[in-house]
C-alpha cells in the first residue's frame, strides 16, 4: 500500500464556519516594489482602491520562476486634506480605517467563498512579518530543481526548512480560520517546495517517476467542495510531460481543524485506467497556514519532519496547462508526443 506521511484514523466531512467577517482597508504612505526578478514583466492584480495589498506571485503553472511583490495603490488627497494633513516635511499622513462586517447570529448566512476571520486576532496580528516570512520561502523555491524532489535539491532543504519554520511562526496567530472551515482550500494547488525524503526517494507521489529516463514534472492537487480530492503526478520522459497519473479520493479534517487527511482508493496509473495494482495511499499532513491573500499553502507531517509548500492556481489554469499539453483533464493515461 502506497502510504504518504502518518495514516491517521479520522476523516470527518468539511462544515461550514459562522464568525466575524471583516475588510481591512489601510491608506498609508506606497512603499517600493520588490521583485525577486525585475526583468520579468509585472503582472499586478486589481487590489481595492486605497487598499495596501501584500501578495506572493506565482508565474505560470509550468515555469520554474517566482515573483514575490508588493502592490499599492494610493489616492491622491484633495486640496483641503492637503492642507490639514502635510506634516513638516512635506509628506502625508495617514490613518488607519478598518471596517467589520459582523455575523454573531449563527442563523446569519456568511456569503459563498467569504473568508472568516478572527476579530480580535485580526486587530493584533503582523501581516507584514508573515509577508517578509513567505518571501524568504519563495526566495529559497527559486532554488529547488524540482520542488525538492531531485537528488540535487538536498542542498536547498536546509535553508527551506528554516524559511518554513520563520513562516509557521509568523503565521501562528493568524487571524485566518482553521483549514477545515477556509474555503481557500478549494480548487487547484501545485506542489511547490518539499523536504520530504520519502517523495524523494519515490521521486513523486507513485515510485513511478524513478523509472529509467523519466523525471517528475508537477504534482497537482485538486480540492472540491464535495469533500472529493485528486491527486495529479506529472511526469515526463526525455524532458516531455507525456505521463499523467491520477490518484482520486476523499479528504477530510480532525476535530480541530488543523490535521487534514486524504484517503485515496482508486487511481490511473501508468496509462491503465483504475489500475487494479493500486492498494490505496493515505496522507496525512498539518496545515500551518495559508498567506494572507491566499496565494500560498504551508503544511507540514504530523510530527513536523517534513514540510510541504503549495501554490494557488488560478480558476482553470491547471485545466488550460494539460489541454495545451494533450494531457488529460479528467483521468490520467500517457500520451505519445
Amino acid at each position: 500500500m502506497l502510504s504518504f506521511a502518518l495514516t491517521c484514523g479520522f476523516l470527518v466531512s468539511p462544515r461550514a464556519h459562522v464568525g466575524h467577517r471583516q475588510r481591512s482597508i489601510t491608506r498609508c504612505p506606497a512603499i517600493r516594489v520588490q521583485t525577486l526578478f525585475p526583468d520579468d514583466p509585472v503582472r499586478l492584480n486589481q487590489p481595492a482602491a486605497d487598499e495596501e495589498v501584500v501578495s506572493v506571485e506565482f508565474d505560470e503553472v509550468d515555469g520554474d520562476e517566482y515573483e514575490y511583490e508588493y502592490e499599492y495603490e494610493e489616492e491622491l488627497p484633495d486640496a483641503a486634506a492637503a492642507a490639514t494633513n502635510a506634516n513638516s516635511d512635506g509628506e502625508y499622513e495617514y490613518e488607519e480605517v478598518y471596517e467589520y462586517e459582523e455575523y454573531e447570529d449563527a442563523a446569519v448566512e456568511v456569503p459563498p467563498g467569504a473568508v472568516v476571520f478572527d476579530k480580535a486576532r485580526y486587530e493584533k496580528y503582523d501581516f507584514e512579518a508573515e509577508a517578509r516570512a513567505a518571501e524568504g520561502v519563495v526566495r529559497v523555491l527559486t532554488q529547488l530543481k524540482r520542488a525538492g524532489l531531485d537528488k540535487e535539491d538536498s542542498a536547498s532543504w536546509p535553508a527551506l526548512r528554516s524559511a518554513c519554520d520563520e513562516l509557521a511562526r509568523a503565521a501562528r496567530e493568524s487571524p485566518a480560520p482553521p483549514i477545515r472551515d477556509d474555503p481557500r482550500l478549494l480548487g487547484d494547488w501545485e506542489l511547490v517546495g518539499s523536504t520530504s525524503p520519502d517523495m524523494q526517494e519515490r521521486k513523486g507521489m507513485t515510485g513511478l517517476g524513478a523509472a529509467p529516463f523519466t523525471n517528475v514534472k508537477h504534482i497537482f492537487y485538486r480540492f472540491e467542495p464535495t469533500g472529493v480530492v485528486l491527486a495529479k503526478e506529472v511526469l515526463e520522459f526525455f524532458g516531455q510531460p507525456v505521463i499523467m497519473n491520477e490518484m482520486r479520493g476523499v479528504y477530510g479534517f480532525a476535530p480541530d481543524g488543523v490535521m487534514m487527511q486524504e484517503k485515496y482508493t482508486t487511481a490511473d496509473l501508468g496509462g491503465m485506467k483504475d489500475n487494479k495494482g493500486f492498494a490505496g495511499a493515505t496522507a496525512t499532513l498539518r496545515s500551518l497556514c495559508v498567506t494572507a491573500d491566499g496565494a500560498m499553502r504551508l503544511a507540514s507531517t504530523p510530527g513536523g519532519e517534513a514540510y510541504f509548500v503549495f501554490k494557488k492556481l488560478p480558476a482553470g489554469g491547471l485545466d488550460s496547462w494539460l489541454t495545451e499539453r494533450r494531457l488529460p483533464v479528467e483521468g490520467g493515461t500517457v500520451v505519445g508526443q
